[in-house]
């Protein structure tokens, strides 16, 4: 089971994530968490029977001066863009194909649907209210990627019902 995610800096979602790895049966099933960024206060807290792996450093990695620290992230940027547009990089770091590939917050879906395994079940998590104003530029596209997933996990019934309420026409896995 992949689990893909940004970075790991305090956060709800990130506290909902490793809670989750803690409590899940390590007996039934391989983890695996893949970071765009292996940042933030908790990226070390992952228990230990999680496989971590990541795309690129994370800050607390980065030189201190500051003229190579903005070379560091140029780069790093740089090798974010191309794996956004090159799922195969994630598969090389990867060196595994999985069942199951979850998408821990909408700002990774479009990575888990670009993912080259096709035959992995694809879940969505959803965490946030998407009715509210702030996410107007971006709600189109996220429910485009939402339609395409298998499964969506809401993080609160009063997420899923909210989207049902003022969007009672559009229709979300599974009920596509």
């Amino acid at each position: 089971m992949l689990f893909r995610h940004r970075s790991m800096e305090m956060g709800g979602v990130e506290k909902v994530i490793l809670s989750m790895l803690n409590n899940l049966n390590k007996d039934k099933f391989e983890f695996t968490i893949c970071l765009n960024i292996n940042q933030g206060e908790l990226r070390n807290e992952f228990p230990k029977h999680i496989r971590k792996v990541y795309l690129t450093d994370g800050k607390e990695d980065l030189s201190q001066n500051p003229v190579i620290q903005k070379l560091q992230l140029a780069a790093r940027k740089l090798k974010l863009n191309k794996a956004e547009k090159d799922p195969r990089i994630a598969d090389r770091i990867l060196k595994d194909k999985f069942d199951v590939e979850i998408a821990t917050t909408y700002a990774v879906y479009k990575t888990v649907l670009s993912s080259s395994n096709k035959d992995s079940k694809k879940i969505a998590w959803l965490h946030s209210d998407l009715t509210l104003p702030g996410f107007d530029p971006y709600r189109d596209d996220i429910f485009n990627s939402m339609k395409q997933f298998d499964y969506i996990i809401y993080g609160s019934q009063q997420c899923k019902d909210a989207l049902d309420q003022k969007y009672p026409d559009v229709k979300f896995p599974p009920d596509k």
